[in-house]
Protein backbone atom coordinates (compact mmCIF):
# COMPACT_ATOMS: atom_id res chain seq x y z
CA UNK A 1 0.00 0.00 0.00
CA UNK A 2 2.94 2.42 1.33
CA UNK A 3 4.61 2.03 -2.41
CA UNK A 4 1.32 2.56 -4.08
CA UNK A 5 0.84 5.99 -2.70
CA UNK A 6 4.04 6.95 -2.86
CA UNK A 7 4.10 5.72 -6.70
CA UNK A 8 1.02 8.06 -7.20
CA UNK A 9 2.95 10.93 -5.32
CA UNK A 10 6.02 10.84 -7.72
CA UNK A 11 3.74 10.85 -10.45
CA UNK A 12 1.50 13.94 -9.18
CA UNK A 13 4.93 15.78 -8.70
CA UNK A 14 6.31 15.07 -11.95
CA UNK A 15 2.86 16.79 -13.39
CA UNK A 16 3.49 19.48 -11.30
CA UNK A 17 7.22 20.22 -11.80
CA UNK A 18 6.33 19.84 -15.44
CA UNK A 19 6.38 23.23 -17.62
CA UNK A 20 2.99 24.42 -18.98
CA UNK A 21 1.62 26.70 -21.40
CA UNK A 22 -2.15 28.04 -22.23
CA UNK A 23 -2.61 30.11 -25.55
CA UNK A 24 -5.61 30.82 -27.84
CA UNK A 25 -3.81 29.22 -30.71
CA UNK A 26 -1.31 26.10 -29.86
CA UNK A 27 1.64 24.91 -32.34
CA UNK A 28 0.31 27.89 -34.91
CA UNK A 29 2.26 30.81 -34.45
CA UNK A 30 1.81 33.00 -37.91
CA UNK A 31 -0.30 35.34 -37.94
CA UNK A 32 -3.27 35.18 -40.77
CA UNK A 33 -4.89 37.98 -41.82
CA UNK A 34 -7.51 39.89 -44.55
CA UNK A 35 -8.22 43.00 -44.54
CA UNK A 36 -7.95 46.74 -45.92
CA UNK A 37 -5.76 49.16 -46.30
CA UNK A 38 -7.56 52.49 -47.31
CA UNK A 39 -9.07 51.13 -51.03
CA UNK A 40 -6.68 48.76 -50.99
CA UNK A 41 -7.46 44.86 -50.09
CA UNK A 42 -4.97 42.69 -48.81
CA UNK A 43 -3.81 39.35 -47.26
CA UNK A 44 -0.96 39.76 -44.48
CA UNK A 45 0.78 37.07 -43.63
CA UNK A 46 3.42 37.43 -40.37
CA UNK A 47 6.08 34.23 -39.89
CA UNK A 48 6.94 35.14 -36.13
CA UNK A 49 10.57 34.44 -34.80
CA UNK A 50 11.23 31.24 -32.47
CA UNK A 51 12.73 33.68 -29.93
CA UNK A 52 12.62 37.15 -29.67
CA UNK A 53 14.44 39.32 -30.17
CA UNK A 54 14.48 38.23 -33.67
CA UNK A 55 12.99 38.84 -37.30
CA UNK A 56 9.78 38.27 -38.60
CA UNK A 57 8.92 37.70 -42.35
CA UNK A 58 6.40 39.35 -43.84
CA UNK A 59 4.08 38.37 -46.72
CA UNK A 60 2.00 41.07 -48.41
CA UNK A 61 -0.24 40.25 -51.69
CA UNK A 62 -2.45 43.22 -52.79
CA UNK A 63 -5.85 42.42 -54.66
CA UNK A 64 -5.21 44.82 -57.11
CA UNK A 65 -2.76 45.81 -59.13
CA UNK A 66 -2.66 49.55 -59.02
CA UNK A 67 -0.70 48.95 -55.50
CA UNK A 68 2.87 51.54 -56.01
CA UNK A 69 4.79 50.87 -52.91
CA UNK A 70 4.45 49.12 -49.66
CA UNK A 71 6.15 49.80 -45.98
CA UNK A 72 5.73 48.11 -42.95
CA UNK A 73 6.96 49.07 -39.45
CA UNK A 74 6.88 47.52 -36.15
CA UNK A 75 5.35 49.34 -33.02
CA UNK A 76 3.34 48.66 -29.95
CA UNK A 77 -0.22 47.75 -30.03
CA UNK A 78 -1.36 50.19 -27.13
CA UNK A 79 0.54 53.39 -25.14
CA UNK A 80 2.62 55.56 -25.92
CA UNK A 81 5.11 52.83 -28.36
CA UNK A 82 1.84 52.93 -30.16
CA UNK A 83 2.07 56.29 -31.36
CA UNK A 84 5.63 56.70 -32.31
CA UNK A 85 6.47 54.48 -34.78
CA UNK A 86 10.38 54.05 -35.70
CA UNK A 87 11.34 54.46 -39.52
CA UNK A 88 9.28 52.09 -41.68
CA UNK A 89 10.95 49.65 -44.00
CA UNK A 90 9.97 49.09 -47.13
CA UNK A 91 8.46 45.72 -48.67
CA UNK A 92 9.91 44.57 -51.51
CA UNK A 93 7.60 43.66 -54.61
CA UNK A 94 8.19 39.80 -55.84
CA UNK A 95 9.92 39.84 -59.52
CA UNK A 96 7.92 37.45 -61.09
CA UNK A 97 4.44 39.01 -59.56
CA UNK A 98 3.77 42.79 -58.99
CA UNK A 99 1.16 42.28 -56.30
CA UNK A 100 3.04 40.27 -53.90
CA UNK A 101 5.35 41.74 -51.56
CA UNK A 102 7.86 40.89 -48.64
CA UNK A 103 9.88 42.53 -45.79
CA UNK A 104 11.94 41.19 -42.85
CA UNK A 105 11.51 43.04 -39.60
CA UNK A 106 13.31 42.91 -36.25
CA UNK A 107 10.69 42.54 -33.04
CA UNK A 108 12.87 43.68 -30.54
CA UNK A 109 10.75 43.05 -27.31
CA UNK A 110 7.80 40.76 -26.17
CA UNK A 111 4.48 41.49 -25.99
CA UNK A 112 1.35 42.64 -27.76
CA UNK A 113 2.73 44.50 -30.97
CA UNK A 114 1.35 45.51 -34.12
CA UNK A 115 3.08 45.64 -37.60
CA UNK A 116 1.86 48.74 -39.61
CA UNK A 117 1.55 48.53 -42.87
CA UNK A 118 1.47 51.93 -44.99
CA UNK A 119 0.42 51.63 -48.83
CA UNK A 120 0.22 53.67 -51.47
CA UNK A 121 -0.76 53.97 -54.96
CA UNK A 122 -3.50 55.05 -57.77
CA UNK A 123 -5.74 55.35 -55.31
CA UNK A 124 -3.92 57.23 -52.59
CA UNK A 125 -2.56 56.09 -49.43
CA UNK A 126 -3.73 53.69 -46.56
CA UNK A 127 -2.81 52.25 -43.24
CA UNK A 128 -3.79 48.74 -42.04
CA UNK A 129 -2.55 47.64 -38.86
CA UNK A 130 -2.37 44.10 -38.05
CA UNK A 131 -1.64 42.65 -34.33
CA UNK A 132 1.34 40.30 -33.77
CA UNK A 133 1.99 38.27 -30.32
CA UNK A 134 5.76 38.26 -29.78
CA UNK A 135 6.89 35.68 -27.30
CA UNK A 136 9.56 33.01 -27.51
CA UNK A 137 8.01 29.47 -29.19
CA UNK A 138 10.78 27.65 -28.70
CA UNK A 139 13.29 27.36 -25.72
CA UNK A 140 16.99 26.84 -26.49
CA UNK A 141 19.32 24.47 -25.46
CA UNK A 142 20.79 24.33 -22.17
CA UNK A 143 24.23 23.52 -21.08
CA UNK A 144 24.92 20.16 -19.56
CA UNK A 145 26.14 21.82 -16.67
CA UNK A 146 23.43 23.85 -15.81
CA UNK A 147 21.12 20.81 -17.11
CA UNK A 148 22.66 18.57 -14.24
CA UNK A 149 22.08 21.26 -11.68
CA UNK A 150 18.88 21.57 -12.18
CA UNK A 151 17.87 18.23 -12.64
CA UNK A 152 19.46 17.13 -8.96
CA UNK A 153 17.29 20.70 -7.43
CA UNK A 154 14.55 18.84 -9.24
CA UNK A 155 14.96 15.60 -7.42
CA UNK A 156 16.10 17.48 -4.12
CA UNK A 157 11.71 19.13 -4.34
CA UNK A 158 10.28 15.94 -5.67
CA UNK A 159 11.75 13.78 -2.76
CA UNK A 160 10.56 16.66 0.03
CA UNK A 161 7.28 16.84 -1.68
CA UNK A 162 6.96 13.04 -1.82
CA UNK A 163 8.29 12.56 2.34
CA UNK A 164 5.57 15.29 3.02
CA UNK A 165 3.12 14.27 1.15
CA UNK A 166 3.89 10.11 2.27
CA UNK A 167 3.90 11.44 5.95
CA UNK A 168 -0.28 12.19 5.34
CA UNK A 169 -1.17 9.99 3.26
CA UNK A 170 0.37 7.22 5.67
CA UNK A 171 -3.15 6.32 7.27
CA UNK A 172 -5.00 7.03 4.21
CA UNK A 173 -7.10 3.95 2.62
CA UNK A 174 -7.22 5.73 -1.09
CA UNK A 175 -6.61 3.09 -3.76
CA UNK A 176 -4.85 5.03 -6.82
CA UNK A 177 -5.51 2.70 -9.12
CA UNK A 178 -3.62 1.43 -12.29
CA UNK A 179 -1.79 3.88 -13.93
CA UNK A 180 -3.35 4.81 -17.60
CA UNK A 181 -0.95 3.48 -20.96
CA UNK A 182 0.47 6.02 -22.51
CA UNK A 183 -1.13 3.97 -25.71
CA UNK A 184 -4.43 4.30 -24.28
CA UNK A 185 -4.19 7.95 -23.03
CA UNK A 186 -3.10 8.81 -27.49
CA UNK A 187 -6.07 6.94 -28.47
CA UNK A 188 -8.29 8.90 -25.78
CA UNK A 189 -7.36 12.29 -27.05
CA UNK A 190 -7.30 11.19 -30.96
CA UNK A 191 -11.01 10.34 -30.03
CA UNK A 192 -11.69 13.81 -28.21
CA UNK A 193 -11.16 15.66 -30.93
CA UNK A 194 -12.77 12.83 -33.61
CA UNK A 195 -9.70 12.84 -35.92
CA UNK A 196 -9.83 9.56 -38.28
CA UNK A 197 -8.91 8.82 -41.39
CA UNK A 198 -11.71 9.89 -43.55
CA UNK A 199 -11.41 12.70 -45.38
CA UNK A 200 -14.87 14.45 -46.59
CA UNK A 201 -15.64 18.04 -48.07
CA UNK A 202 -19.18 17.85 -46.89
CA UNK A 203 -20.83 18.10 -43.83
CA UNK A 204 -24.78 17.53 -42.88
CA UNK A 205 -26.33 20.18 -41.14
CA UNK A 206 -29.42 19.38 -40.58
CA UNK A 207 -32.85 20.30 -41.96
CA UNK A 208 -31.81 18.93 -45.44
CA UNK A 209 -28.89 21.70 -45.58
CA UNK A 210 -25.10 20.80 -46.17
CA UNK A 211 -21.90 22.73 -45.77
CA UNK A 212 -19.15 22.30 -48.14
CA UNK A 213 -15.54 22.72 -48.52
CA UNK A 214 -14.10 23.59 -52.04
CA UNK A 215 -11.17 22.01 -50.61
CA UNK A 216 -7.58 22.33 -52.82
CA UNK A 217 -6.46 19.57 -54.08
CA UNK A 218 -3.13 19.83 -52.43
CA UNK A 219 -2.59 21.48 -48.77
CA UNK A 220 1.10 21.85 -47.86
CA UNK A 221 2.30 22.96 -44.86
CA UNK A 222 3.94 26.53 -44.83
CA UNK A 223 1.37 28.29 -47.26
CA UNK A 224 -0.93 30.47 -46.47
CA UNK A 225 -4.43 29.87 -48.51
CA UNK A 226 -7.57 30.83 -48.04
CA UNK A 227 -10.36 28.08 -46.18
CA UNK A 228 -13.84 28.71 -48.90
CA UNK A 229 -17.28 27.18 -47.25
CA UNK A 230 -20.55 26.97 -48.24
CA UNK A 231 -24.04 25.71 -47.98
CA UNK A 232 -25.65 24.15 -49.96
CA UNK A 233 -29.09 22.25 -50.12
CA UNK A 234 -29.95 19.21 -51.02
CA UNK A 235 -30.25 20.86 -55.29
CA UNK A 236 -27.10 22.15 -54.59
CA UNK A 237 -29.10 26.12 -54.42
CA UNK A 238 -26.99 28.07 -51.60
CA UNK A 239 -28.87 28.03 -48.14
CA UNK A 240 -29.06 31.67 -46.48
CA UNK A 241 -26.68 31.88 -43.37
CA UNK A 242 -27.37 34.14 -40.26
CA UNK A 243 -24.49 35.87 -38.47
CA UNK A 244 -23.23 34.64 -35.57
CA UNK A 245 -21.49 36.46 -32.83
CA UNK A 246 -21.49 39.33 -35.94
CA UNK A 247 -19.76 37.39 -38.14
CA UNK A 248 -20.42 35.11 -40.75
CA UNK A 249 -18.77 31.89 -39.12
CA UNK A 250 -15.75 30.53 -36.91
CA UNK A 251 -13.23 27.42 -37.80
CA UNK A 252 -11.58 25.81 -35.40
CA UNK A 253 -8.12 23.90 -36.82
CA UNK A 254 -6.98 20.72 -34.53
CA UNK A 255 -3.88 18.60 -35.24
CA UNK A 256 -4.67 15.02 -34.79
CA UNK A 257 -2.07 14.83 -31.85
CA UNK A 258 -3.48 18.14 -30.46
CA UNK A 259 -0.08 19.98 -30.87
CA UNK A 260 -1.81 22.35 -32.49
CA UNK A 261 -5.14 24.75 -32.23
CA UNK A 262 -6.25 27.89 -33.95
CA UNK A 263 -9.36 29.58 -33.79
CA UNK A 264 -10.24 31.97 -36.94
CA UNK A 265 -12.80 34.30 -38.00
CA UNK A 266 -13.46 35.25 -41.65
CA UNK A 267 -10.36 37.63 -41.45
CA UNK A 268 -7.89 35.31 -40.23
CA UNK A 269 -6.61 34.48 -36.68
CA UNK A 270 -6.25 37.75 -34.97
CA UNK A 271 -7.51 38.26 -32.39
CA UNK A 272 -10.71 40.45 -31.63
CA UNK A 273 -10.13 42.68 -29.14
CA UNK A 274 -6.46 42.92 -30.27
CA UNK A 275 -7.42 44.08 -34.06
CA UNK A 276 -9.92 46.94 -32.51
CA UNK A 277 -6.93 48.10 -30.54
CA UNK A 278 -4.94 48.22 -33.88
CA UNK A 279 -7.79 49.99 -35.67
CA UNK A 280 -7.75 52.59 -32.93
CA UNK A 281 -4.33 53.16 -32.81
CA UNK A 282 -4.09 53.28 -36.64
CA UNK A 283 -7.24 56.05 -36.90
CA UNK A 284 -5.70 58.14 -34.88
CA UNK A 285 -2.28 58.19 -36.39
CA UNK A 286 -3.30 58.26 -40.16
CA UNK A 287 -6.20 60.84 -41.15
CA UNK A 288 -6.43 59.28 -44.30
CA UNK A 289 -8.00 56.21 -42.68
CA UNK A 290 -10.68 57.11 -39.81
CA UNK A 291 -11.73 52.99 -39.67
CA UNK A 292 -10.42 49.97 -40.89
CA UNK A 293 -13.25 48.22 -42.80
CA UNK A 294 -13.69 44.67 -41.81
CA UNK A 295 -15.85 42.76 -43.85
CA UNK A 296 -17.49 39.91 -41.52
CA UNK A 297 -17.16 41.97 -38.28
CA UNK A 298 -19.62 44.59 -38.36
CA UNK A 299 -21.84 43.92 -35.35
CA UNK A 300 -24.43 45.63 -36.53
CA UNK A 301 -24.59 45.52 -39.71
CA UNK A 302 -23.78 41.52 -39.86
CA UNK A 303 -27.03 41.08 -37.56
CA UNK A 304 -28.95 43.05 -39.68
CA UNK A 305 -27.74 41.07 -43.23
CA UNK A 306 -28.01 37.72 -44.40
CA UNK A 307 -24.31 35.63 -44.63
CA UNK A 308 -23.20 35.60 -48.34
CA UNK A 309 -21.07 33.09 -49.57
CA UNK A 310 -17.85 34.86 -49.92
CA UNK A 311 -18.34 36.06 -46.67
CA UNK A 312 -17.56 32.23 -45.15
CA UNK A 313 -13.91 32.70 -45.74
CA UNK A 314 -11.16 32.01 -43.54
CA UNK A 315 -7.46 33.25 -44.06
CA UNK A 316 -5.01 30.55 -42.49
CA UNK A 317 -1.83 28.53 -43.40
CA UNK A 318 -1.15 24.34 -41.90
CA UNK A 319 1.87 24.93 -39.20
CA UNK A 320 3.26 21.36 -40.04
CA UNK A 321 2.32 18.17 -42.09
CA UNK A 322 -0.28 15.86 -41.03
CA UNK A 323 -3.85 14.95 -39.95
CA UNK A 324 -6.04 17.55 -39.16
CA UNK A 325 -9.56 18.41 -38.45
CA UNK A 326 -11.76 21.40 -39.06
CA UNK A 327 -14.72 22.46 -37.37
CA UNK A 328 -16.85 25.26 -38.92
CA UNK A 329 -19.55 26.56 -36.87
CA UNK A 330 -22.57 28.99 -38.60
CA UNK A 331 -25.56 29.77 -37.95
CA UNK A 332 -28.61 28.28 -39.73
CA UNK A 333 -32.53 28.47 -39.70
CA UNK A 334 -31.93 30.13 -36.01
CA UNK A 335 -29.46 27.22 -34.17
CA UNK A 336 -25.41 27.13 -34.23
CA UNK A 337 -24.50 24.17 -36.13
CA UNK A 338 -21.04 22.98 -36.55
CA UNK A 339 -19.33 21.48 -39.61
CA UNK A 340 -16.36 18.81 -39.00
CA UNK A 341 -14.10 17.95 -41.69
CA UNK A 342 -10.94 16.25 -42.02
CA UNK A 343 -7.54 17.24 -43.97
CA UNK A 344 -4.71 15.87 -44.71
CA UNK A 345 -1.26 18.32 -45.38
CA UNK A 346 1.83 17.07 -46.84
Amino acid sequence: MRRAVLAWVIALAAIALAPARADAHIGSPDVFFEGDAGPYRLVVTVRTPDVIPGIAQIEIRSASPDVREVSVVPLRLTGPGSKLPPTPDRAAPAATDPQFFTASLWLMERGSLQVRIAVDGARGRGTLGVPVPAVAQRTLAMTRGLGGLLIALMLVLALSLVSIVAGAARAATLDPGAPVPDRARRRARRTAIGVGHADPARSALGDGATLVWDRPAHLRAGEPLTLRFRAIDGAGAPVALEPYMGMAGHTMVVRDDATVFAHLHPNGSVAMPALELARQTTATTDTAMPGMAMPGMDMAAMHAAPVRPEDLEFPYGFPRPGAYRLFVQVRHAGRIVTGAFDARVE
